[in-house]
């Protein structure tokens, strides 16, 4: 009897386990989906010139000669191109050229030392203060496109340090990390959200710039390079 109430029981609780239903997984959520900014189409832009740059006034136009909805530039090796969004009014382009010189010299050198690396920083980011007030804003800086051909992820160029200046300034106050630039020879940038176009190349058939009054060479400077006799090292 003992040994027939204990199969019962085994078989009772198997049974008691198999109809317990098994526990479901738990639905996953669908990954958020990314958009991506409109890519623009070849059309007419007004091209910031190198060393130009400055606060651009949106001024929309049913012509295009008169209208700044686009603007970019091109011919970005040694150089630095940068625009970004300030507002649904306004924005900032620029074509900046940066390099050292000599006492000796007016040559021009876009490869640093460690003291001109520092010196070329500070002056970026007093031309930004002095040209953008107010404080940087999340727009500014998730708008931000920079292009540059030249660039070898060390503050060892002119190019290097300028890019990195314009992000570090975008980026103080706010959390998470700016864009850096990007290899490329310019951009076209259209506002408010209509996107950028970044060139690897000159621009094809379809891009035309049109003449664009912003701060000619203000953003063409050089500091001077203190010399030390035999050394030629670049940071």
């Amino acid at each position: 009897m003992k040994k027939f109430k204990q199969a019962f029981n085994k078989k009772s609780n198997k049974d008691t386990q198999l109809q317990i239903p098994p526990t479901p997984p738990k639905a996953q959520p669908a990954p958020a989906m990314q958009s991506s900014p409109p890519r623009l189409q070849p059309q007419p832009y007004h091209h910031i010139p190198l060393g130009g740059g400055g606060i651009i006034a949106l001024k929309p136009s049913s012509n295009p000669a008169q209208s700044t909805t686009y603007v970019g530039t091109t011919g970005t090796l040694d150089t630095v191109g940068v625009f970004f969004e300030i507002s649904n009014t306004q924005c900032f382009a620029a074509h900046i050229e940066a390099y050292t010189t000599h006492s000796s010299s007016a040559e021009r050198h876009y490869s640093l030392n460690f003291e001109s690396a520092s010196k070329l920083r500070l002056e970026v980011i007093a031309r930004l203060d002095k040209t953008v007030s107010g404080r940087c804003s999340k727009r500014m800086r998730d708008t931000l496109v920079m292009t540059c051909t030249r660039l070898s992820g060390q503050e060892a160029r002119a190019s290097e340090v300028v890019s990195k200046a314009v992000r570090g300034w975008l980026d103080a106050g706010l959390s998470g990390g700016g864009r850096v630039a990007v290899a490329g020879i310019g951009f076209v940038g259209g506002w408010p959200g209509a996107g950028h176009v970044v060139f690897e190349r000159e621009p094809g058939e379809g891009w035309t710039a049109v003449e664009c009054d912003a701060g000619e060479r203000e953003w063409s400077f050089g500091v001077l390079e203190n010399e030390v006799e035999g050394s030629e090292e670049t940071w």
